[in-house]
């Protein structure tokens, strides 16, 4: 996590007046199937401050991840709280570009599989915000089994999601855009030792009804978080009870 604060400091120091930066957290960031090798679930209050100062623009936070933090929640981490069973919507506004965040149900457990109800209410809540916003980002706790049979149910119809930020379990991929298809699937590497980038290209000059139809221009990196990234100090000193204690 120190080595993503660094990232994520100098990705927003970086002048580019035609790009706009989003940084997103998706679900299971903070839970673990095996809470005894889970450093949030012994040191969640300082858990807690970690993610607060790594300063995301939005976050998935499921039900697993809440009670984790549990009452060490910081107050600027509850607006990312997600309900169980519910489609959850959101627009960010970065100079003058709209984002519409729409969040998967999150289901019983991260095994049970999405229904075909589960995999129309995105469809619809997405569609519904469409005219009002410029790019649609969806985050999934489904695992990357539901996420592909999402992209294939609705491949070659009128696509709801511009970028999916896949979570939960399955492998995780670089990046990838199928033939046909103009949603960038990407879905995060183990252990949080790899950032995901995805860069859209030509958001604002293309008309809305084209790009749902057409591929945008997309980009797909992936940066691992070895030495050649620097330790942010403060956020090294904040983990540093965490790290001791494991």
């Amino acid at each position: 996590m120190a080595r993503r604060a660094t990232l994520i400091a100098s990705k927003k120091k970086e002048s580019v007046s035609e790009t706009v930066r989003l940084f997103l957290a998706g679900p299971y960031e903070l839970s673990s199937i095996d809470q005894k090798l889970n450093p949030a679930a012994k040191y969640p209050g300082i858990i807690g401050q970690a993610y607060d100062a790594l300063g995301y623009d939005a976050m998935m936070l499921t039900p697993a991840d809440v009670a984790v933090l549990g009452q060490d929640m910081p107050v600027a981490l509850k607006t990312w709280m997600i309900p169980p069973g519910k489609v959850v919507s959101k627009i960010i506004e970065r100079k003058n570009m709209r984002i519409g965040m729409v969040y998967f149900p999150v289901l019983a457990t991260p095994e049970t599989t999405p229904s075909a109800s589960d995999m129309e209410a995105v469809r619809k809540e997405a569609l519904a915000m469409r005219s009002a916003v410029d790019v649609i980002i969806g985050i999934s706790p489904w695992g990357a089994q539901a996420e592909q049979a999402f992209l294939d149910k609705f491949n070659g119809t009128s696509e709801p999601l511009d970028v999916l930020l896949g979570g939960g379990l399955g492998p995780g991929n670089r990046g990838i855009l199928e033939p046909n298809s103009a949603t960038a699937w990407v879905r995060p590497f183990p252990k949080g030792k790899y950032v995901s980038l995805v860069r859209l290209e030509n958001i604002m000059s293309q008309q809305a009804e084209s790009f749902r139809k057409h591929e945008p221009e997309v980009r797909f990196d992936v940066v691992i978080l070895d030495e050649k990234t620097s330790v942010d100090l403060a956020m090294d000193n904040l983990l540093a009870p965490a790290r001791v204690g494991n």
